[in-house]
């Protein structure tokens, strides 16, 4: 009797002892710990991560910021970073054609001009995007000496309203007179352009600009 007591008093030593082992084999919860491996053997990271401070180091796949996030990019003059200007992508870039034969008679809207100089429809400016005109071209025909009076109207597509956006006055002696606009007259998506003469004098508008996201 006195021998199974001793056994099981061993045997209680030695569990306590076993659980003792287990706990001392890591720190105590809070405390911090500093892994340190060769840049050979990264510690590999998946998931979501919050580092605040400068961060030194190479990623491999993609890093996604926060909206609102600020990131500076410090190259020198002799190594800039590349940068693009949408308005200088042919894919934003846009033309316009619009003619105008009869005084005071709106024209019909005002046509797309692709890079072959062929005309695709009537232009609409596309949903989700905003039309910026940065160059008009007005050409005159005819022999009438004195202005002309050159109105470009705008509105919705659906709409048989079209409001008066721009008014310009030019020379009929000069073929033709180039306008430049910066930063540039906005026309909202959805909408076409057409124009509309007060003299005898046919008119050709070529409406120069880019497309650009809400």
């Amino acid at each position: 009797m006195v021998i199974r007591e001793a056994l099981l008093s061993l045997a209680a030593i030695g569990t306590v002892g076993v659980s003792i082992l287990c706990m001392a084999a890591g720190p105590s919860d809070g405390v911090n710990v500093t892994v340190v491996n060769p840049s050979a053997n990264p510690v590999p990271v998946t998931g979501s991560v919050t580092v605040s401070g400068a961060v030194t180091g190479s990623v491999t796949g993609t890093v996604g910021l926060a909206p609102g996030t600020s990131v500076l990019i410090g190259n020198s003059q002799t190594n800039p970073a590349w940068v693009l200007d949408v308005s200088k992508s042919s894919s934003n870039m846009v033309e316009i054609g619009c003619r105008a034969t009869r005084v005071l008679e709106r024209s019909p809207s005002c046509i797309l001009v692709n890079s072959e100089a062929s005309n695709v429809g009537t232009f609409v400016v596309p949903q989700g995007q905003r039309l910026v005109i940065t160059n008009v071209d007005i050409a005159t025909e005819g022999a009438l000496t004195g202005v002309t009076e050159v109105v470009l109207f705008q509105g919705p597509v659906s709409g048989a309203f079209l409001a008066v956006r721009e008014r310009w006055i030019v020379p009929n002696a000069t073929p033709t007179v180039q306008l430049h606009f910066e930063p540039g007259i906005v026309v909202a998506p959805g909408y076409v352009l057409a124009h509309e003469i007060d003299q005898g004098n046919t008119t050709g508008l070529v409406i120069r600009g880019y497309l650009t996201a809400l």
